[in-house]
Formats: C-alpha cells, structure tokens, sequence
C-alpha cells in the first residue's frame, strides 16, 4: 500500500531532529533548525508536531518501538543462555549505530526540570531493556542446577552494565570501531562465568 505524502514528510522531519541531535547534540536543536534542514517552514512541521517536545517524543517512539519489538522476538527465542546474550549485543549496538541514537544524549538533556516526559520516556525504555534482560538470565533456571534469585538479579545488572558501558564509549570515541567485537567478547566471558557458576553449585 502507498504510503501518503504526510507520511513520508513526517519520516524526513524525524530523520533530520535525529541527524541534528546525534551529530550536534540539542544545543542547535529547534523546530526552525529542523525545518531547515528538511526545506519546510516551521508551520508545517506544527501541522505534524504540535511542539517541540511532542517532536522530540515522537522521535522516540520511531526509534525505539522497532527496538522493543526485536528484543522481545529475542527474548522468545529457544537458544542457549551465552548465544541470546550475544545476539542481545548484536542487536542492541546495531540498532543504537544504524538509526544514530544514543541514549547518554538523550539523558543528559531529560535531567533537565523541562523535560519530564522525557525522561519518563528514557526510564520506561531502560525499565523495559533491565526486565528483557532479567527474563533471558532467568531463562537459564531451566536446567537442574538452579541459580537463585539473587544470582538472577545481579547478573541482570551485570548484563545491563555491559551494554550500558558500551553506549558510553561510543560516545566518547564517537566511533565504533571494534566497539561491537569488544562487547561480544565481554558478553560471552560475563555468560561463560554465568554458566561455570551453575554448574559448580
């Protein structure tokens, strides 16, 4: 089915508030830079946005549904506990690199008193990444060697600071060259001791 001329012109106007906060941060970000950038006056962008904020929040919603959705398809999936964590990374980089979005911007700009509904938005999707995360390590309770639930609990925070600290060092080296192979290999050592640890109990 085609897809309608507002449509498409919604997608550029959200393609160029994400290119302009990924590469410049939100010092330049305005609804009159964003309309500059897509060649349209500022009203037409209130036609699809009724503010700034609603544009900032919709921006999100564009990037992170397609996100939950392939991690939740993850979570489903029947493989070992190291694999799906692996996988977890591949995907979680991927999405973060090929749709420029880094999540250390966009908290940085929510502590601001303005921008609750930000924030609200950035915890609910952490809350959300910390509870996936939680279901594929408790997943691992299935064989005969339980871990307990505290060992479930840390090793979600153990795998959430993996990926975390990842995000952080593609911010500062503003790259990612070997950001993925290093995490991988991270990932896969932090499973490897998950899974010695349960079989020595």
């Amino acid at each position: 089915m085609p897809r309608k001329p507002g449509e498409i012109r919604k997608d550029e106007i959200l393609a160029a508030a994400r290119e302009l906060i990924f590469w410049e941060g939100f010092g330049n970000f305005t609804v009159r830079t964003v309309a500059a950038r897509v060649g349209i006056s500022e009203a037409a962008i209130y036609r699809h946005f009724f503010s700034k904020e609603e544009l900032m929040l919709g921006m999100l919603d564009s990037l992170f549904i397609p996100w939950r959705k392939a991690i939740e398809e993850l979570v489903a999936e029947k493989l070992a506990l190291a694999e799906k964590l692996q996988k977890l990374v591949v995907l979680h980089l991927h999405h973060l690199i090929d749709k420029q979005l880094n999540p250390v911007l966009f908290f940085s700009e929510a502590i601001r008193p303005e921008n609750e509904r930000l924030l609200q938005v950035m915890k609910n999707n952490l809350s959300f990444l910390k509870e996936c995360v939680r279901k594929i390590v408790a997943s691992a309770q299935g064989s005969k060697i339980m871990m307990t639930d505290n060992d479930v609990e840390a090793a979600t925070v153990c795998v959430v600071g993996v990926l975390q600290a990842s995000v952080i060092r593609w911010t500062l080296q503003r790259n990612e060259v070997a950001l993925l192979e290093d995490t991988t290999a991270q990932m896969l050592f932090l499973a490897r001791l998950l899974e010695n640890k349960r079989k020595t109990k």
